[in-house]
């Protein structure tokens, strides 16, 4: 019984060390994969860059303006009067009516 617990502690301190690691290194964390893949989003990247999954959003249509192309070639959106020039805090891909998944571009914790 001790082994197992010893066994399950570790486990749980080598998952913790490897989220930490892949977030400080602007990577996506594991936990972010399981939380996109139970909620059916796609898998999306960006300049062989995966985007970090954020959440499923209802927003109107009418407020996203297209963007670019996936490497997956899923038509990527943003919200309306984002300048140009400047790098979008969210990308949103539309999920039919008026559901959108919300991903963003990953980025060391804390970094303003």
């Amino acid at each position: 019984m001790k082994k197992k617990f010893g066994f399950i502690i570790g486990v749980l301190i080598l998952f913790t060390g490897l989220e930490i690691y892949l977030m400080y290194s602007e990577k996506v964390p594991l936990s972010n994969h399981m939380y996109r893949v139970i909620s059916g989003a796609p898998t999306v990247h960006l300049n062989d860059e995966l985007l970090l999954y954020q959440g499923t959003f209802v927003i109107d249509k009418n407020y996203l303006v297209s963007y670019i192309k996936s490497d997956e070639n899923i038509e990527l959106y943003i919200a309306s009067g984002i300048p140009a020039e400047m790098r979008p805090p969210w990308i949103f891909v539309p999920n039919g009516n008026d559901l959108s998944y919300r991903y963003s571009i990953p980025k060391p914790r804390f970094s303003y």
